[in-house]
């Protein structure tokens, strides 16, 4: 081989690599930039991520309830999907005395709100062998934690009025599993747990406290309860949004009025404050799917 191939080929060789790590870098590239313009686009109707926005829940509930006088059973209305199915967030309105039959979700958990009429709910639980059922009914505001694999049915009792139950699902809702109570898929689900936040805010309004923060035993400590009559201060968490349910009195967060039945989503890269208005405590429901409030300390116990 001469000296002149043999440097022609060497030069090929180099051109070849540069070409090589040119085009990884184009990759690269191009990926961060569906990062960046996935993190910006909408994962609602009402936001996207790194916003602090909020859905009234009271006109999306007069929305279903005119579908359901025109006749609809049930309408679901979806308000949050996360792009990796890791959560979801939707308002399932159901009719005049609609019950949604036993079922089960074999990954996700479930935390249900009552947001308006009454709930009557059934339990079914395996328990590794130590198996438990019950039954409860609920009013607006209560909250419902059904864990995997732990069978639960909804009921609306009333001929006359819709039942609207706003539900957080950890992985993302994919349906239904319409199950019988002794389903050996029901073995591996654990004891549900259900909590009704209203009498507490009735008793923080005449107690002299700041603030109550209380986490609850569900989605393994991720469920809180705030009471607030001064402000409740959320660290920055632009890779972890969380959301809180307005279950009583007034405030405001990110210049956004708050008020009942008003439902919040949060994730910015600064800290975000809720304020309540003078004289009159904030009474927030928090589903902190991701953790953002992982460092914060309880100040009562559950």
């Amino acid at each position: 081989m001469t000296d002149d191939l043999a440097a022609e080929l060497q030069s090929t060789r180099r051109a070849l690599a540069f070409y090589r790590l040119a085009l990884i870098g184009v990759l690269l590239l191009l990926g961060w930039l569906a990062w960046r313009v996935g993190r910006m686009s909408p994962v609602s109707d009402h936001g996207a991520y790194g916003e602090v926005w909020t859905v009234d829940l009271q006109q999306a509930r007069a929305d279903a309830d005119e579908a359901v006088a025109k006749g609809a059973v049930d309408v679901i209305r979806a308000l949050f999907e996360s792009p990796d199915g890791s959560s979801s967030v939707h308002l399932h309105t159901m009719g005049f005395g609609q019950t949604t039959p036993l079922h089960i979700h074999e990954k996700a958990e479930e935390v249900t709100i009552v947001v308006g009429g009454t709930a009557v709910v059934r339990h079914v639980w395996g328990g590794h062998g130590n198996p438990g059922a019950g039954e409860g009914t609920f009013e607006e505001h209560a909250l419902v934690w059904s864990p995997p694999a732990c069978a639960h049915e909804f009921e609306n009792p009333h001929l006359d009025r819709t039942l609207a139950a706003l539900v957080f699902a950890t992985p993302q809702f994919g349906g239904n599993l319409y199950v019988h109570p002794d389903d050996p898929r029901l073995q591996t689900g654990e004891t549900p747990f259900t909590f009704d936040p209203t009498a507490d805010l009735a008793t923080f309004r005449t107690l002299d406290r700041p603030l109550e923060l209380r986490r609850l035993p569900a989605l393994g400590g991720r469920l809180l309860v705030a009471m607030v009559r001064d402000r409740l201060e959320v660290p920055a968490n632009l890779h972890s949004p969380l959301f809180a349910y307005v279950f009583g009195g007034e405030g405001s967060v990110a210049g956004k009025a708050l008020r009942e039945g008003v439902l919040v989503h949060v994730e910015q890269g600064e800290p975000t404050v809720f304020q309540a208005t003078q004289g009159e405590p904030l009474g927030l429901v928090i589903v902190d799917t991701y953790g953002a409030l992982r460092d914060a300390k309880a100040t009562v116990d559950p």
